[in-house]
């Protein structure tokens, strides 16, 4: 990561995956049932520390020191304790759709918030290492790190959001063609959730700004808060079912998002104006993007979505990626 070598880490990545799904497909197919899962993920994260100490040129020996690792320590204790506070503040809502609703509930949940941050893990996740890696080599340059943060921010719009977008506008065809009509009711909380695209896009460069200025302190005051705010939310949003739940997930982004970029303008000297003009160039990329699509679809029969879901899917899908390609290209 240091030496940014993403190309390899992007190779050893696609090696496990190939690896771990082989071995628990074979596991499955031989009767293992579901420890064939838990398994192959031990095989495929061994597979992957093999093959990184690999092209790693570090030879690993006893050494203690005490003022690095106090050092290191501080930085790891604050990073895991973030992370660990993200996971339960996932997690709090399982638990309590799950006490309070059924597992039938959970499992519809589940897909429409694995379903709305696919764009996030493909684009988003991929950004952060490059940028924060950036930021870090170049912390006390402020001028650099805001034009970093503010074009990362800028780019995650630009290439995520049309995701989103698609993501709402073909949510029940989507459903229908690709997981059957037993899904139906996750289409709903699937459409609220995708409007979460946009905090996402300023929450993660937020992080890796934090990160790389030293400030993850900051970053667990808001990851605590937002853990406590996703618990009233879940709960008072089940009230009117898994949409409010997704209405109070989506209110927790834009709380997260806004407070990160509170304490992200302080380090690096910024305005909200700033962050707006980031985002405009997106958002207007996206109005075209919206434009295409109702055009598309009034210009169908009526009903033609639910007569024909599968070519309505594949119809849609085409013309906005016509229309968006062509308005980001001109």
């Amino acid at each position: 990561n240091r030496e940014m070598r993403y190309r390899e880490r992007t190779l050893i990545g696609f090696a496990s995956t190939l690896f771990t799904g082989s071995t628990s497909l074979a596991m499955a197919l031989s009767g293992v049932g579901v420890w064939s899962l838990t398994i192959s993920g031990l095989f495929g994260s061994l597979f992957t520390i093999l093959l990184i100490s690999r092209i790693t040129p570090i030879k690993h020996r006893l050494n203690f020191d005490h003022k690095r690792a106090l050092k290191f320590s501080g930085v790891g204790i604050k990073e895991s304790a973030n992370e660990l506070i993200f996971y339960l503040r996932k997690q709090s809502c399982n638990l309590i759709i799950s006490r309070l609703s059924g597992a039938h509930q959970v499992g519809l949940f589940n897909k429409a918030d694995s379903l709305s941050e696919i764009p996030l893990t493909v684009v988003s996740g991929s950004v952060y290492q490059p940028v924060f890696r950036g930021m870090a080599k170049s912390q006390d340059n402020l001028d650099l790190t805001r034009y970093l943060f503010f074009r990362t921010v800028s780019l995650l719009i630009v290439y995520t959001l049309p995701f989103y977008i698609g993501l709402m506008w073909l949510a029940e065809p989507f459903i229908l063609v690709v997981y059957g009509e037993k899904w139906i009711d996750s289409v709903a909380p699937m459409q609220i959730l995708a409007l979460a695209g946009l905090f996402y896009c300023i929450d993660n460069p937020c992080g890796a700004v934090l990160a790389a200025q030293n400030r993850l302190g900051r970053e667990l005051i808001v990851q605590s808060s937002s853990w406590l705010f996703v618990i009233i939310a879940t709960y008072t949003g089940l009230k009117w079912g898994l949409t409010g739940v997704a209405w109070g997930i989506v209110a927790s982004f834009m709380y997260s998002s806004l407070f990160m970029y509170y304490f992200v303008s302080s380090a690096i000297k910024s305005r909200l104006s700033d962050l707006v003009r980031a985002i405009l160039p997106g958002l207007f990329l996206s109005s075209i993007l919206i434009s295409s699509l109702v055009i598309v679809d009034h210009a169908l029969p009526t009903g033609y979505s639910d007569s024909n879901p599968a070519i309505y899917l594949l119809l849609m899908s085409l013309s906005g990626a016509l229309a968006y390609c062509s308005a980001f290209l001109y």
